[in-house]
C-alpha cells in the first residue's frame, strides 16, 4: 500500500531532491537485509556503520528512493538530501503520524516498559485495531519505523519509549505525539548516565510535558516521585493513578495469591467495586503492569469485562519471565532480556513461589549502567537470594560475584549455598547443562549486555534467534 510520494517527503523535510519527485513509497527501511521493494531507504550513520555504503545495494533490492546526507553520483533512484538522516527519519515519521488522528499511548519508566506495552496493547485489541512497536523498538529509530506501519485500519497505537539521557524521551514524544502518557515507575535504570533518580524522573517525565491539552497522564501512586510527576503534567490534562499493590488509586490492583503455577490471582478495586481475575502470566509483579494497562484501557472505554478477559489470557512478553522447558525436563524461567535491581528482586520472588529451595537455581548476570549504585544493588540481590534460599547460585560477570558474596554473608543458620561463577554468558552456556537437574526450576536473568539468552538456548536447545531479538 502506498504510504506517500517522494515529493511529499521532500516538502515535509524541506530537502533537496535529485531525481524524479513522482515516485511512490510503499515502506521505509534502514537495513538492506530486510528491505522490501518499494521502500524509501534511509542511509543512517552510526559508530560502526554508514548506510551510504549500501545505497547501491538498496537500489538493487528494490528501494525506490533514498534519504542521504551525501548524495551518490551514480545512484539510479531519487535521492532526498538532508543535513542529518536520523533527524529526517524522525521528522518524516512525525508528519506521517499526524495523518492519523487516533489515540497514541506512550509508555516509559525504569521497570516494566515492554511488559506494560504488550499488556496494554493486548487489552486495547479487545475493542480496537491496535498498532504497537514490535519487541522493544523504542528508540529514535524504532519509534519512527513503527509509526510508518500506521494504516487507516488502525484505531489506536501503543508505543514503548526508551531513553539513555535527558532529551531523548522528549524527542520521541515530539515524533509520536502521544495523547496518553504512562510512567511505569522511577527506579535506578541508567543511573550511571544520569547520576540520580531525580534526573531519571526528569528524563522520564519529558513524556508528560509533551501531552496535548486534552491528554491523559497515567501515573503510579506508590512512586515517591508522584508529586513531581504530577507537576510535569499540563494543567488541562486528566491524571489517572494506578497501584499494583492494592494501595488507594483510581485503578488499584492487588495480587491476592500466587499458586503453584506462579500466575497471580488479582483483585481490581474500581469505583468501590471489586473484580477478580486469574492471570496466565508469571509473577506477582504483573499486578503493577496490569494496573497501568487497565487504566489505559478504561480511559479509552474498553468495556471492563472485555479488558479483564484479555488480561486473563495474556501470557507475558517474550524473554520476560517466560516459562520454557529444558531438554532434560527442567523448568526454565526465561527473564533474561534485561535486568535492574527492582526486576531482579521481583524475579527472585517469583522463583520462590514456584518450588521449594532444594529445587531452585538462580543464574544471575551483571546489572549494568548503575554507576556508583552498582555494589549496593548487587548486594541487595544477594540478600534476596539468601532470604528465599536456592539450591544453586550461578553468577555471570564481574559485578555478579558480589551477589554471591552477599548471599553467603546473609545465609540463615545451618543453610548452605552452592555457587558457580562464569566470566561470560558464553562460558556459562557451554557448562550450564552439567549443573541443572531435571527437577530444577531455573531463573535466568541479567542485563541486556550480558546476552543471557545464550544460556537459555543451551538449556532448551532452541536457537537464540527463534526466541529473542
Amino acid at each position: 500500500m502506498p504510504l506517500f510520494s517522494v515529493q511529499w517527503a521532500v516538502e515535509v523535510l524541506s530537502a533537496q531532491l535529485i531525481g524524479s519527485p513522482d515516485t511512490v513509497v510503499e515502506s521505509v527501511s534502514i537495513d538492506t537485509r530486510t528491505l522490501q521493494p518499494g521502500a524509501l531507504f534511509f542511509a543512517l550513520t552510526g559508530e560502526h556503520t554508514d548506510g551510504h555504503r549500501f545505497l547501491q545495494q538498496a537500489a538493487e533490492r528494490g528501494a525506490v528512493a533514498a534519504v542521504v546526507k551525501t548524495p551518490s553520483d551514480d545512484l539510479p533512484i531519487p535521492q532526498i538530501v538532508v543535513p542529518e538522516t536520523l533527524r529526517a527519519l524522525g521528522d518524516l515519521a512525525a508528519h506521517y503520524r499526524r495523518r492519523f488522528p487516533i489515540p497514541l499511548v506512550g509508555i516509559t519508566g525504569s521497570v516494566g516498559k515492554t511488559s506494560t506495552k504488550e499488556l496494554t496493547a493486548a487489552l486495547l485489541r479487545a475493542r480496537y485495531a491496535t498498532l504497537s512497536n514490535p519487541k522493544n523498538l523504542n528508540t529514535e529509530i524504532g519509534v519512527p519505523l513503527t509509526l510508518f506501519q500506521l494504516t487507516p485500519h488502525h484505531e489506536v497505537a501503543v508505543l514503548e519509549m526508551g531513553m539513555r539521557g535527558l532529551g531523548q524521551i522528549d524527542r520521541l514524544a515530539e515524533i509520536a505525539s502521544p495523547t496518553i502518557g504512562v510512567i511505569t515507575r522511577i527506579g535506578y535504570a541508567h543511573i550511571e548516565l544520569l547520576g540520580s533518580r531525580e534526573k531519571i524522573a526528569e528524563a522520564k517525565s519529558e513524556l508528560l510535558t509533551r501531552l496535548p491539552a486534552e491528554g491523559i497522564a497515567v501515573l503510579p501512586t506508590e512512586c515517591d516521585f508522584l508529586p513531581y510527576l504530577r507537576s510535569r503534567v499540563p494543567s488541562t490534562c486528566r491524571i489517572i493513578t494506578f497501584s499494583g499493590t492494592g494501595a488507594p488509586a483510581d485503578v488499584s490492583v492487588k495480587p491476592l495469591e500466587v499458586g503453584d503455577s506462579g500466575c497471580p490471582r488479582l483483585a481490581l478495586d474500581l469505583h468501590g467495586q471489586r473484580h477478580m481475575v486469574q492471570m496466565t502470566a508469571l509473577g506477582a509483579h504483573q499486578a503493577h503492569n496490569a494496573a497501568a494497562a487497565l487504566a489505559v484501557a478504561l480511559a479509552l472505554e474498553v468495556p471492563l469485562e472485555e479488558a479483564l478477559t484479555a488480561l486473563s489470557r495474556w501470557s507475558g512478553a517474550e524473554g520476560r519471565m517466560t516459562s520454557r522447558r529444558a531438554q532434560n525436563g527442567a523448568c526454565i524461567l526465561d527473564d533474561c532480556y534485561n535486568a535492574g535491581v527492582e526486576s531482579m528482586l521481583a524475579a527472585l520472588q517469583t522463583l520462590s513461589t514456584l518450588t521449594g529451595p532444594e529445587y531452585r537455581v538462580a543464574v544471575l548476570g551483571d546489572m549494568k549502567e548503575l554507576g556508583d549504585f552498582a555494589p549496593e544493588a548487587h548486594r541487595m540481590v544477594g540478600q534476596a537470594v539468601a532470604k528465599i534460599g536456592v539450591r544453586l547460585l550461578i553468577t555471570v560477570g564481574n559485578l555478579a560475584q558480589q551477589i554471591a558474596e552477599e548471599a553467603r554473608r546473609n545465609l540463615q543458620a545451618g543453610a548452605t549455598l552452592l555457587h558457580q561463577h562464569f566470566t561470560t554468558s558464553e562460558e556459562a552456556a557451554k557448562n550450564i547443562c552439567m549443573y541443572v537437574r531435571p527437577s530444577d526450576t531455573v531463573l535466568i536473568k541479567g542485563s541486556r549486555a550480558m546476552q543471557m539468552e545464550q544460556i537459555v538456548s543451551a538449556l532448551t536447545g532452541t536457537p537464540i534467534g527463534e526466541t529473542h531479538a
